[in-house]
């Protein structure tokens, strides 16, 4: 009778502290996982953002053949080389408040960025350019990553990143 009982009143579940290392393994494997998922994400808005300023530059290139002058620099973008056959339309920034930027500087006179045709990426809130890819350096500019004149940060070359994430809240 006793074997009985202990047979009944045994269910072969589990304990509470099984039931806890259990959910502690699956809280750390979903830890982990988020934690990729972030990194991927970044990634991604990278890639996105290389392929678009890769479009804005070979899209301004195209227009500069044709119309044998760089787009001016307009606060009201998108620029005039817009909707051609090679960009149809102002591609959308990869985080909320960023914005690309065509920046063609060769009109200012004197000033050390003149000579220099990029696009950025900037943040609108701050107006802090965070990426940069230069088109061209004309006059034999060495360098197109100078300091933006907007504010105090140069922002960082697209095509050598030190990484090659895009988190959403960079400043």
């Amino acid at each position: 009778m006793k074997k009985l009982l202990n047979r009944l009143g045994s269910t072969g579940g589990w304990t509470f502290l099984e039931m806890m290392v259990a959910m502690a393994i699956m809280a750390i494997l979903a830890g982990i996982a988020s934690a990729s998922y972030a990194v991927l994400q970044a990634r991604i808005r990278f890639s996105q953002m290389r392929a678009n300023m890769d479009a804005i530059a070979m899209a301004g290139y195209t227009d500069y053949t044709t119309n044998s002058a760089w787009a001016p620099f307009d606060t009201s973008l998108p620029p005039s080389f817009v909707t051609s056959n090679s960009l149809k339309k102002w591609p959308v920034a990869p985080c909320p408040n960023w914005s690309y930027n065509w920046e063609n500087w060769s009109d200012i006179a004197g000033a050390d960025i003149a000579h220099v045709i990029r696009v950025t990426m900037r943040n609108d809130l701050t107006n802090t350019a965070i990426w940069s890819y230069c088109v061209d350096n004309i006059g034999g500019s060495g360098n197109c990553m100078f300091q933006d004149p907007f504010s105090t940060h140069t922002p960082m070359d697209i095509t050598a990143p030190p990484q090659k994430y895009v988190y959403c809240s960079e400043q």
